[in-house]
């Protein structure tokens, strides 16, 4: 056995992941995962071996958790190595903030309820419009919101909620508003009732495209308080369903919207309107629009190399989110080769966000490229970065 010995993995529930077993022997060793101590060998179904001894797992779940051992044989023996495999609850934004209009002085309560596996780490930071937050003396930073005591106009604008762990993160944005007071009249010769805005009606999708759609509505009555914009959002049934997402926001006096779509998205939208009193109940929903898939359009960010032991070198990145996917089955093509040296490139097609390169000489630079692909193509060519092997540390 060439890798580590007695691992220790933890992985998000519903994720895809590999639990390495580098071997070596001669003559060539026949390899067999078992979970447990136990059962049959693990291949099939949710579990596929590959030739270089890797167990990947489809698709975790609670049930995968426990302690997997692959077992090299061939005619002079045999040889073992343990991974012990952990299952963590995805960390979710059960209750995130919603768009709001709110006068100036007033207080705004932004909901972020996050429901998380409580061994791991939480973090729960705030953005406004992409930029870290700074948390005045007017703003209270709860575990489940942020409140803003007695908003102004540089308060405007959109608000993100991050909650992350050492394993993984969701975030939920919304938009807030902030209108001007006004004075009341002294005196009424007329009640007027007004209201907020009923929701828009009779949606309509024209000018399909592959990366677009015209959505149409008719707006619903402005309850004497005209109607000063409107709210397009998506819900798609991949990644996230149930959960619905602001795509655009046009004028009052517009009744619709280009829409700018992803690929490989299954879309259904909704339309909300706003006046001065706040914004409607959304609308019905429109019929599903399903993009085709196209390759990826980026490559995943932040790789690099660097040796955990003397005789090897782990390659590392940032994987793709869901909107960056593009596709079915995306998978990361690695290549890597001793800097300068003129020699062919090994590569490996890996699914998770990391590979190991054994038997490397010891603190050597090493030439690396992570290009991503799914079932529709490959990304553009990848940068190369440059990593090093592990150092001979003597102490």
């Amino acid at each position: 056995m060439l890798g580590p010995r007695n691992q220790f993995i933890r992985v998000i529930e519903y994720n895809r992941t590999q639990l390495d077993c580098p071997f070596f022997g001669s003559p060539i060793p026949t390899l067999r995962w078992f979970k447990n101590g136990q059962g049959s060998n693990l291949d099939g179904g949710n579990y596929r071996v590959h030739e270089n001894g890797t167990l990947e797992i489809s698709t975790v779940r609670k049930e995968d958790q426990g302690k997997y051992t692959c077992v090299a044989t061939n005619i002079l023996g045999n040889a073992e190595n343990t991974v012990r495999l952990e299952v963590k609850e995805p960390t979710r934004i059960v209750k995130g903030p919603e768009d709001q209009i709110a006068r100036r002085g007033s207080t705004v309560r932004l909901d972020c309820r996050v429901r998380w596996d409580n061994t791991l780490r939480l973090t729960v930071t705030w953005m406004k419009d992409d930029t870290q937050l700074y948390i005045s003396s007017r703003m209270k930073k709860e575990d489940d919101g942020l409140t803003i005591f007695g908003v102004a106009e540089k308060d405007q604008g959109a608000y993100t909620c991050v909650a992350k762990t050492e394993l993984d993160q969701d975030f939920a944005k919304a938009y807030l508003t902030i209108l001007e007071t006004s004075s009341s009249p002294t005196s009424h010769l007329t009640t007027i009732l007004r209201d907020k805005p009923d929701p828009p009606m009779d949606l309509e999708l024209t000018d399909l495209a592959e990366r677009s759609v015209r959505l149409t509505w008719i707006p619903g009555d402005d309850n004497n308080s005209p109607i000063t914009g409107f709210i397009v959002q998506f819900e798609e049934d991949r990644y996230q369903p149930g959960t619905w997402h602001n795509l655009a926001s046009v004028p009052g006096n517009v009744n619709s919207a280009l829409l700018r779509l992803s690929p490989y998205v299954n879309y259904q939208f909704r339309v909300l309107a706003i006046n001065d009193l706040g914004s409607s109940m959304p609308s019905p929903t429109s019929e599903r629009y399903q993009t085709n898939g196209a390759p990826p359009e980026v490559n995943p960010s932040d790789v690099r190399g660097a040796g955990t032991r003397k005789d090897n070198m782990e390659i590392t990145w940032t994987p793709l989110n869901s909107t960056q996917a593009y596709g079915p089955n995306l998978r990361y093509n690695v290549k890597w080769r001793q800097r300068q040296s003129g020699e062919a490139w090994n590569n490996v097609t890996v699914w998770n966000n990391r590979h190991v390169v054994w038997n490397t000489p010891v603190y050597t630079p090493y030439e690396i490229r992570v290009q991503a692909e799914n079932e529709y193509g490959r990304a553009p060519d990848p940068n190369t970065v440059i990593g090093y092997s592990g150092e001979d540390c003597k102490y």
